[in-house]
């Protein structure tokens, strides 16, 4: 499975060119727009991609052995940091568009 390689790899380059513009210039272009809280939890969906691809990596060129101990622990470990991430990131949209409403029924009185 030859693509599978090419996938991780492709998310790996992928993520770190994202991470990298997040830092120069999307995030003060996003906080400018009134998103604080998404513009400071930006990257972490990129850096969960990232972590991802290196785990996908690692599996493919035998470095962890499929189905061990470390596996299995690296697994469960990045499944959790997922959901967390989903969940900061849910939460900070969720703010963000909640202060943009109340700025805006406030401006219109």
């Amino acid at each position: 499975m030859w693509w599978v390689l090419v996938g991780s790899v492709l998310g790996l380059v992928a993520s770190s060119l994202m991470i990298v513009y997040w830092f120069s210039r999307l995030r003060l272009a996003i906080a400018e727009k009134g998103w604080k809280y998404t513009s400071t939890l930006g990257a972490l969906p990129w850096i969960m991609v990232l972590f991802n691809s290196i785990y996908v990596l690692m599996g493919e060129l035998t470095v962890i052995q499929k189905g061990g101990t470390v596996d299995t622990t690296l697994l469960y470990t990045l499944a959790i940091l997922d959901w967390i991430v989903l969940a900061t990131m849910g939460t900070g949209i969720i703010l963000d568009a909640v202060i943009r409403r109340a700025n805006l029924q406030h401006n219109r009185l």
